[in-house]
């Protein structure tokens, strides 16, 4: 199987690293995990938590509040934040610049599965004065002033939270105008970071190769998303046939992985193709 091609990535464990303070800003904020950083045991074991709940049928992964992320259009009336799964297309040996902002645990879907169960690529649109944006917003005052069924806005901000605003990195002559060489040296570093997944302009992609997929939370798929507070949910996957490979921070945690019992018999089934354990170093030799 090729885990370049054909598959979709969700990072998660930032929090794990970098603290619940940084995890809480939006990730163009976040300071990004040192390429070096070194995990103790005890992140490790937080680490195997999280597969432990993946692979937990009564649990699954946990699922991303929208109340933080993109915010398309000037209104939102929602009337509750919206749970989504993000994941990423690029190959997951080229997404340095996701599990630094993300998290060095990566779950690799199958992307003809998330497809199947509603996922879709996002719609980039170019920000406020987009006329994709002045559309939502137009569609927004005028079931507001209908008074349209809670059906029909729902639906809207449905296919809102499939809108993404493309930030293109600053420009060489912008960045050559800062006011303090703290500010040059932070604009130089956040290009060299952002370049690589800006989108669409900096790279020539394949028709639908968008960077980006979301898979809104449905709430007529009960067995897929289950309530564990007020606060947020879970995702259940379907091991081996929608979730298919699981990329862990080193060989250390690999080790631990293996001789834990419930990830090892986890990941192999007599009805279903094996769930796949590698490490982000063995990447760059596939």
């Amino acid at each position: 199987m090729k885990i370049h091609e054909n598959m979709l990535f969700r990072w998660v464990g930032y929090d794990i690293e970098m603290g619940d303070e940084y995890a809480k800003l939006p990730a163009p904020k976040r300071p990004l995990i040192p390429l070096k950083a070194e995990l103790t045991d005890d992140q490790r074991e937080i680490y195997l938590n999280r597969l432990r709940d993946a692979f937990d049928p009564d649990k699954g992964l946990r699922v991303s509040r929208f109340d933080c992320q993109d915010k398309v259009g000037k209104q939102n009336v929602a009337t509750d934040p919206r749970h989504c799964l993000f994941f990423t297309e690029q190959a997951a040996g080229d997404a340095e610049g996701h599990f630094r902002r993300y998290g060095r645990m990566g779950f690799g879907f199958s992307k003809r599965a998330i497809f199947n169960q509603g996922g879709s690529p996002v719609i980039y649109t170019g920000g406020k004065n987009a006329i994709l944006e002045k559309s939502i917003d137009i569609l927004r005052k005028h079931l507001s002033i209908s008074n349209a069924g809670t059906d029909v806005t729902d639906a809207l901000e449905v296919f809102a939270r499939y809108v993404k605003v493309s930030r293109m990195p600053e420009s060489d002559d912008v960045a050559q105008k800062p006011s303090s060489n703290e500010k040059r040296e932070r604009n130089r570093e956040q290009r060299q970071e952002i370049d690589s997944m800006a989108y669409p302009m900096e790279k020539r992609i394949r028709f639908l190769a968008e960077r980006e997929w979301r898979l809104v939370h449905n709430p007529s798929q009960r067995r897929r998303w289950v309530h564990c507070s007020a606060d947020w949910l879970w995702y259940r996957p379907e091991l081996g046939r929608e979730l298919q490979v699981v990329i862990l921070p080193d060989n250390r945690t690999l080790s631990m992985a293996i001789d834990c019992d419930k990830i090892r018999k986890s990941l192999i089934s007599k009805s279903r193709p094996p769930v796949q354990l590698i490490t982000a170093d063995a990447l760059k030799k596939i």
